[in-house]
């Protein structure tokens, strides 16, 4: 609903933009001039994007999105050293290798922290039961 909301005001500002900046192209030749196959597929794979990322917060959250962005920017860069002869630099390595640690953490957080003997990040509030006790006014 967010962004049908947003889409309102920002769909009249460009189309006003973009008359005032192309209306003569755009009268004389259509909207789609210049419109060729690269365009087309940049286009498509932008809406692919911007859908992937609206299922991954439907069905993950906020960090699962970052991590997922993140990997896709880490192959993107593999993609440019096989076929475009790239060198990543010091900084870059180091960051993707924390990028990749990170995401081991993330993924396997739990089982470290039972590992280490700790149940819950509100260990101060377990009961002996090992669970956190609901909050007064909280269904249990």
């Amino acid at each position: 609903m967010r962004n049908i909301q947003m889409a309102v005001f920002s769909i009249p500002a460009s189309f006003l933009a973009t008359m005032i900046q192309d209306g003569s192209k755009i009268s004389e030749h259509g909207f789609m001039y210049g419109w060729d196959i690269v365009v087309w597929t940049t286009a498509f794979w932008y809406a692919v994007g911007g859908l992937s990322v609206a299922v991954c917060l439907k069905y993950a959250d906020n960090i699962a999105k970052n991590f997922a962005t993140s990997v896709a920017i880490i192959l993107a860069t593999l993609g440019s050293i096989q076929f475009f002869g790239f060198k990543p630099s010091l900084f870059f390595t180091l960051g993707a290798t924390l990028v990749i640690l990170s995401i081991f953490l993330y993924s396997s957080s739990t089982q470290i922290l039972r590992f280490f003997g700790i149940y819950s990040i509100h260990s101060n509030k377990l009961n002996k039961k090992g669970k956190i006790p609901p909050e007064k006014g909280c269904p249990a």
